[in-house]
């Protein structure tokens, strides 16, 4: 037997929020200083780390470069956007370290390392891509994760999850703050949900679409696939009745719902409102996201957000991939002055411009109430607003001006300097106490720990990607207690989701660990989440 050669790298899956990112800048230094003092070190062997991250966290390395190292002692390029070229000089260079922050195989290095708080996020084969990366043997290739380790999961075999775990704790160094509460003295999270009643109005338009919910369950029965699509596009629309009536719903859905007809609810009309990316062929399932092409230009092709904001990079418009069609920014995505969205987004005949909704006038009266309290050592309460849909936050961005609370914001179409911009604004500015936010844009590898108050608008279906919000706030850094509300609408979708979240919250807990599950069918649980 011969005994494979030791891995040079592995997972950094601590916590989010205990700072991987310093943790892994310590680990550059020290390796600079070690090839520095000893003599056998060659001058040609490669000391330069490449960094890949997502566009969202390239401000919050510089920033920590500054901030922990000494002037001169490391220099560092930034590479992003419109800076690219597809030949890349990247692949003509050999690397002392190649880190992969949250989320290349082709590029040479000696050591590789993944930074994610979370290795698996929905699907069991996040992690198999991760011990890809790092070259784990057998399980470079799918196929090989896949017959030792997925498909004995799927099979509903003990040795599928006990292969998991043993990989797990091999590959991975994980710390979270329950394990080290006493050395990180981090201030207390208290959270709580506020719970909403809809209007009267809304709750009727719930209702309707409720009910051709039940009925949509079982009317095709040639094609499940078709049927299950339009089932999430039914949901789709509970979630955004449930976060602003009418004010999200597409123009057919309204055309329906005024007319009161549930016949003009056709296949038809569900399939309009989904489409696939066209640059990694996702289904686009979610409505009320402003990060489409469909959306900003009329084209026929779409984009998700993730790609929407990996293409954009730092360019103040984006080219279709598909057809080269030019999709300009839209009016609120680069309104990071404190002053109200366009109004013309929700102003034409077909979109009156709505009053808050139930959960939105819920928000102001908490961000309100929040702001009259004194702050820590003089400073003012600052809030962050996560909502998953885009034109979410231009109607919460509209009833904040409406009230004259100035804020900023962050979402999958801001460029780069529009990010640094909102980012020093809400750090700054005794003057701007909000921060809108997309937990798509701003989930992963940002500070905000000058926020002591966090408000999610509406469940989300991941809940590490909620919990990844969250601790953009509550993190090493933070010196003030910090308050998370999540805003609910009772007898809705949204309890479900919730109910689903904590069921896979507790799934993803227990297939990182490296102790004994505390159920017995902890694998078949795991095993249905990861389908």
């Amino acid at each position: 037997m011969i005994r494979p050669q030791p891995i040079a790298g592995g997972v950094l899956a601590d916590e989010m929020g205990l700072g991987k990112t310093l943790s892994t800048l310590s680990l550059i230094c020290h390796s600079l200083d070690q090839w520095e003092k000893d003599p056998n070190v060659a001058q040609s062997t490669p000391k330069t780390t490449l960094i890949i991250t997502p566009k969202s966290t390239i401000y919050g390395w510089e920033r920590q470069i500054k901030t922990h190292i000494h002037p001169n002692k490391i220099r560092w390029i930034t590479y992003h956007g419109s800076d690219r070229a597809k030949s890349s000089p990247l692949f003509e260079k050999d690397w002392a370290r190649i880190i992969l922050d949250e989320d290349v195989c082709k590029l040479q290095a000696e050591y590789r390392w993944c930074l994610t708080g979370t290795p698996i996020q929905n699907y069991l084969d996040d992690f198999g891509s991760l011990l890809s990366f790092i070259r784990v043997p057998p399980f470079e290739t799918k196929d090989q994760f896949d017959s030792h380790i997925a498909e004995p999961v799927k099979q509903r075999k003990s040795q599928g999850l006990e292969m998991l775990r043993k990989v797990v704790a091999a590959t991975c160094l994980r710390r979270t703050k329950a394990d080290h509460a006493k050395m990180l003295n981090l201030p207390r999270k208290m959270e709580h949900v506020e719970r909403i009643e809809m209007s009267r109005n809304d709750r009727q338009l719930y209702e309707f679409f409720k009910r051709f919910s039940y009925l949509t369950a079982g009317l095709d029965k040639t094609s499940k696939k078709r049927a299950a699509t339009n089932i999430l596009v039914l949901i789709s629309m509970l979630r955004l009745i449930c976060d602003h009536g009418e004010a999200l719903l597409p123009g057919s859905a309204l055309t329906a719902w005024k007319n009161r007809d549930k016949n003009a609810l056709t296949w038809e009309m569900l399939e309009s409102t989904t489409k696939r990316c066209v640059s990694c062929d996702c289904q686009i399932e979610e409505l009320g996201t402003a990060e489409s092409l469909t959306e900003a230009l009329g084209c026929s092709h779409a984009l998700c957000g993730d790609c929407a904001a990996k293409l954009r990079g730092s360019a103040s418009q984006l080219p279709c991939p598909k057809c080269g069609i030019t999709a300009p920014r839209s009016p609120s995505a680069g309104n990071n002055s404190g002053l109200p969205p366009s109004q013309t987004a929700f102003a034409s005949p077909l979109r009156p411009r709505y009053p808050p909704s139930a959960k939105v006038e819920a928000l102001l009266r908490n961000i309100s109430e929040r702001q009259k309290r004194p702050g820590y050592e003089g400073k003012p309460n600052k809030s962050v607003i996560f909502s998953f849909w885009t034109k979410m936050l231009d109607l919460i961005g509209a009833a904040l001006g409406d009230e004259d609370m100035k804020f900023c914001r962050i979402d999958g179409q801001s460029s780069m300097p529009q990010r640094k911009q909102a980012l020093e604004t809400f750090l700054n500015d005794a003057e701007c106490n909000i921060m809108l936010a997309s937990i798509g844009a701003v989930g992963e590898g940002i500070d905000l720990v000058s926020a002591n108050s966090v408000h999610i608008i509406e469940p989300h279906w991941n809940p590490m990607a909620e919990a990844q919000a969250i601790d953009r706030v509550h993190r090493i850094g933070q010196q003030q207690d910090v308050d998370v509300v999540r805003y609910i609408v009772n007898d809705s979708i949204e309890l479900y989701v919730k109910w689903i979240q904590m069921h896979k919250m507790k799934l993803i807990t227990e297939s990182l660990s490296t102790s004994e599950p505390r159920s017995e069918n902890v694998g078949e649980k795991l095993l249905e989440y990861l389908e």
